[in-house]
């Protein structure tokens, strides 16, 4: 075989398949700017339709883990949008934008096929001005956009010193954010579905919308929803708004406190079908409100729960709670479930900080099975009692795949092989 051209190879002799691999893990920004000029064969690359249906025009830098930039240079902005977006327009359907180029981009056509947009790092006032203007993007959030992001810049406040001002301005803020939301509810009508600031970590702006005055969040044709919000009472609020065609909600809640002074709505909400509820502080009233709540939800499919719920009154809520108060309609002889509860995709579990009780109901495989589980963190004194002084054989089905158990009173670790135990101090 010949080798001596070895050395004069290059990346036009790639073919093409390989070269949009490549040309896909660049941003936008970059290949529209370097690439489409150096000859006809990139250029036809850079604007190939798979390519350009999601069109990424937020270049962003994270200064801090609040701080983001995203603006784009003048002079490759200007080029892209003469000399580009007039000839890719018609095959864009998604669009990433950030408020600095958001005016020139959509300037610079029609984009007739778009339906999902997402606005990054946007200053809530300037959010509010493109909403209410007559702009572009508010004739197409109103007309054409079914699916839609918004991410609003947030400003770090000191509240080390709880300074009245300092109060008032974050409060003030939470409530010009609220309005943003419910103006969004309003003008999309088309919405279908609403990721509304939980784009990215430690940027999740709440809202607080149930105190606001006549006030209420309107969509025929929301379906999927992801918020934000001030307190449970929140929660509540938008699911006995009209929110009609609403199957699933993703919400983060700040604060699970107990109920409030005005009355809410008790409906069923036979729509419903995925609810996740997150919330990291502890709450006292998990009864009270959340399985109460959830016990509205008769034809729910999916549920995730990730909360701090401090009881007095029981140990633990184990699997056969789980069953007989939230996935059971009430019946007249209820008795306990038997049936398996199966975490299919578990491969870690951390009991370091549980009660016992929850390391027996996890690890003794009647109510809960871990198929998968491979690594597992707990107390000594709670693995010795579940195993009965490490005689008990009906942990062995839970703990069949177990690689690795790190024993956290005694700061040792132990590794299970296929055909021994290993014990390694640390």
């Amino acid at each position: 075989m010949d080798t001596s051209n070895n050395n004069r190879l290059n990346i036009l002799d790639l073919p093409n398949e390989i070269l949009l691999n490549i040309i896909s893990k660049l941003s936008f920004i970059d290949v529209f700017y370097s690439l489409v000029d150096i000859n006809e064969r990139f250029y036809q690359l850079s604007v190939d339709p798979l390519y350009i249906r999601h069109l990424d025009m937020a270049v962003m830098t994270m200064k801090s883990l609040f701080e983001y930039t995203s603006s784009v240079d003048d002079q490759v902005l200007s080029k892209i949008c003469e000399n580009i977006l007039p000839f890719i327009h018609s095959q864009v359907y998604k669009l990433t934008l950030e408020q600095h180029s958001i005016e020139r981009i959509l300037l610079n056509g029609s984009y007739p096929k778009l339906y999902s947009v997402s606005l990054v790092n946007f200053q809530k006032e300037k959010l509010f001005h493109y909403l209410t203007d007559n702009s572009i993007l508010r004739h197409l959030l109103s007309q054409q956009i079914t699916y839609l992001n918004i991410d609003i810049e947030k400003k770090h406040i000191d509240m080390k010193n709880e300074d009245l001002g300092g109060i008032y301005s974050y409060t003030s803020r939470r409530c010009e954010i609220s309005r943003i939301f419910i103006l969004i509810l309003s003008l999309c009508k088309r919405l279908i579905s609403l990721n509304f600031c939980q784009l990215f970590f430690k940027r999740n702006a709440s809202i607080c919308i149930h105190q606001i005055p006549q006030t209420r969040c309107m969509s025929e044709s929301l379906t999927k929803l992801k918020v934000n919000v001030k307190d449970f009472d929140d929660c509540l609020y938008l699911l006995d708004s009209n929110l009609k065609c609403l199957s699933k909600l993703i919400i983060n809640v700040e604060y699970i406190g107990p109920k409030g002074n005005f009355t809410l709505a008790t409906k069923k909400l036979p729509k419903l079908k995925y609810f996740s509820l997150c919330s990291i502080y502890k709450t006292f009233n998990n009864d009270e409100r959340i399985i109460s709540l959830l016990h509205r939800m008769i034809n729910l499919e999916e549920l995730i729960l990730f909360l701090s719920v401090v009881r007095f009154n029981s140990n633990v809520i184990d699997g056969i709670q789980l069953h007989d108060k939230i996935l059971v309609l009430p019946q007249q002889k209820k008795q306990h479930s038997s049936s398996l509860i199966t975490f299919r995709h578990l491969i870690l579990l951390n009991l370091a900080q549980a009660h016992v009780d929850y390391a027996e109901e996890f690890l003794v495989d009647k109510n809960i099975h871990l198929p998968c589980l491979l690594n597992l963190r707990i107390k000594f004194e709670s693995l010795e009692m579940v195993t009965k002084n490490f005689t008990n054989d009906a942990t062995h089905l839970t703990c069949a795949k177990l690689k690795k158990l790190h024993i956290d009173d005694r700061s040792n670790e132990i590794i299970r092989t296929k055909e021994t135990y290993a014990l390694s101090y640390t």
